[in-house]
């Protein structure tokens, strides 16, 4: 059983920005925006609490929600054959 981590401070305003949709890095100012962050970044990664999405945009995990005591978003639910006829391949 692997042992539940809590989020940093630097750690949770980086993972609140995904959960509101702001840019990750928002909070930030100065030189601070500009690779004062990457330690963090790395260790949000390392912990499995943000992943890149198909589009290469950071998103925070099930596992970072849990990190910052969030509930995990439900995930929308299509009843079978949905986008049948509307172009899906």
């Amino acid at each position: 059983m692997s042992k539940k981590r809590k989020a940093s401070e630097a750690q949770r305003r980086i993972l609140e920005n995904l959960v509101a949709g702001r840019p990750t890095l928002s909070h930030l100012e100065g030189r601070s925006q500009h690779g004062g962050a990457s330690g963090t970044m790395g260790s949000l990664m390392r912990n499995g609490w943000i992943t890149r999405n198909a589009s290469s945009n950071w998103v925070i995990t099930d596992a970072g929600c849990a990190a910052i005591g969030i509930d995990v978003p439900a995930k929308p639910e299509y009843p079978a054959g949905y986008m049948q006829g509307r172009g899906a391949a």
